[in-house]
């Protein structure tokens, strides 16, 4: 396990809950392990046990990992929060999306605002949602459309931005993004 540190001092009750990880690991590769540089997999996992993180780094986290226990509790879709575990080339690979919405892919983010106005993350998750649609086909052996949907929920959208930048800036606090 990665070691988590407070070295931003923040809360006490903050950190313990930022210092544990309820990541659902399996034996396999993730999709968001898949689509990182090589060199950035090799190194995390021979210095696995070297590395520390700071838990302010993972502050944001917490608000998606809110977000997606508040929308798992309704009835979106014909499948939620899905963990799919295949076997490629004798490697397992899994991938948990979101949602299946109207038939499509969809896969919730909270991110910023610039990141949605400049696009900048737009290849990552095409990639991942590519890799989910993958997997989700070899479990069911069911095509999903080509389009998927990134719903972006921006926590630092403003008025102020909008105004600032009305053709770039998102038009409101969560965005649908075809992918």
């Amino acid at each position: 396990r990665m070691r988590i540190v407070n070295k931003s001092n923040l809360p006490e009750v903050i950190f313990k809950y930022l210092a544990n990880d309820t990541y659902d690991y399996t034996d396999s590769i993730s999709a968001t392990t898949l689509i990182k540089p090589v060199r950035e997999i090799i190194l995390t996992k021979a210095h696995w046990d070297e590395i520390t993180l700071d838990a302010a780094d993972r502050l944001w986290t917490l608000f998606g990992t809110g977000i997606h226990k508040a929308l798992e509790g309704g009835e979106l879709g014909t499948a939620q929060e899905e963990r799919i575990t295949v076997t490629l080339n004798n490697r397992k690979v899994s991938g948990k999306f979101d949602l299946i919405y109207d038939g499509k892919l969809t896969d919730f983010k909270v991110t910023s605002a610039y990141t949605i106005m400049y696009k900048s993350r737009i290849e990552e998750w095409t990639l991942q949602l590519s890799i989910y649609r993958y997997l989700y086909h070899k479990k069911h052996e069911k095509e999903l459309p080509p389009l998927a949907h990134i719903v972006a929920i921006l926590r630092d959208w403003n008025n102020r931005g909008f105004e600032e930048h009305p053709d770039k800036y998102p038009k409101s606090p969560a965005v649908m993004l075809d992918i």
